[in-house]
């Protein structure tokens, strides 16, 4: 895995059940997470390259799904923040107030 850190381009916050704050971010990665997980299992498929885009970036969610569980990088993201902002808006069950 890659040491680079995450940079926050976006942040939202959504109702868990309507009424408990959850917050949502939008990450800048210079690595596909997912790739580098796989690489690093031996488990890539022989042809398989990181999902990046053409500036060697991609944009996933970082969210909590429920109160207290474990943040993680979410594939569902995308290559672009607008993508990535979408996506999330499909995911979460409420909208989201992006700041």
């Amino acid at each position: 895995m890659t040491d680079q850190p995450l940079k926050i381009v976006l942040s939202g916050e959504w109702l868990y059940d309507g009424a408990t704050p959850m917050t949502v971010h939008v990450v800048q990665m210079g690595y596909d997470y997912w790739y580098e997980l796989a690489k690093a299992d031996d488990q890539l498929e022989p042809d398989e390259k990181p999902d990046l885009n053409p500036d060697g970036v991609r944009f996933d969610l970082l969210f909590r799904t429920l109160p207290k569980s474990p943040r993680h990088p979410d594939r569902a993201g995308g290559l672009s923040v607008d993508e990535a902002k979408r996506r999330a808006e499909q995911l979460l069950p409420t909208p989201i107030q992006w700041r």
